[in-house]
């Protein structure tokens, strides 16, 4: 379902969700790093119109597993940006 969501929005810019238009602070919880959530958070910082930080809590699997994570976190940072400047953290605690 998630994915047909993802897949909707990509496929039509047009219909970004509000809260991208809105929302200075984007929170993404539980971070696995797999394909569908890279994909995702690439739409949407490419599209947020307003956005001063993005914060990302990975799991433990993926904050234990440092490979995986360092390749996330940078795979995060490659991502074009809607906006000039946004202050983006993948922090040390994990959901």
């Amino acid at each position: 379902m998630a994915v047909e969501i993802i897949g909707f929005f990509i496929l039509n810019p047009d219909n970004v969700p509000s809260c991208f238009i809105s929302n200075l602070v984007l929170k993404f919880g539980s971070l696995n790093g797999d394909k569908h959530e890279l994909r995702f958070t690439k739409f949407v910082m490419e599209n947020a119109q307003v956005m001063e930080r993005t914060i990302f809590y990975p799991t433990l699997a993926l904050h234990d597993s440092k490979f995986d994570y360092e390749n996330v976190r940078e795979k995060i940072l490659s991502f074009k940006r809607s906006v000039i400047f946004v202050f983006i953290e993948l922090t040390s605690f994990f959901y």
